[in-house]
């Protein structure tokens, strides 16, 4: 697995009562068939918000500790590995390796990551539209 951090500037800065945010950080999560227990390649996405989620520290943290053993020498990561990842105090992280073991397995079935998540949840396919949230800044 590979771990390969990322920041992004925000276009304009989001005031929030944990103080203003600039960017986005986080790390792209990497399976590669050749190296991990996957049957094709995966990319995931890990973007904690601080304050809310873990750090950016902590979350690399956790994804690094699931690819290396004993954190010194690299191992094939699988969907076992999962299972590694604490969901309440590394969110992110866990997301992170979860969306690229997903991506995996719906390049192997040669399928859209959305087909495959619907194949997964017993619904018919995709939705046509997706209910999201939305983050209101302090600004006026």
């Amino acid at each position: 697995m590979r771990v390969r951090p990322f920041a992004l500037d925000l276009t304009t800065p989001l005031g929030t009562a944990h103080g203003e945010i600039t960017e986005r950080e986080g790390a792209l999560v990497a399976l590669d068939p050749a190296v991990d227990d996957v049957p094709e390649a995966g990319l995931g996405e890990a973007a904690p918000l601080p304050g809310w989620t873990e750090s950016v520290a902590d979350c690399e943290s956790a994804l690094r500790a699931v690819g290396t053993d004993a954190g010194t020498a690299t191992r094939s990561v699988g969907a076992d590995a999962l299972a590694e990842i604490d969901p309440s105090s590394t969110p992110a992280a866990r997301h992170g390796l979860s969306l690229a073991l997903a991506d995996a397995t719906a390049r192997n079935e040669d399928a859209s990551l959305a087909a495959h998540l619907a194949r997964r949840e017993g619904t018919s396919g995709p939705a046509e539209s997706v209910p999201v949230n939305a983050t209101v800044g302090d600004a006026t």
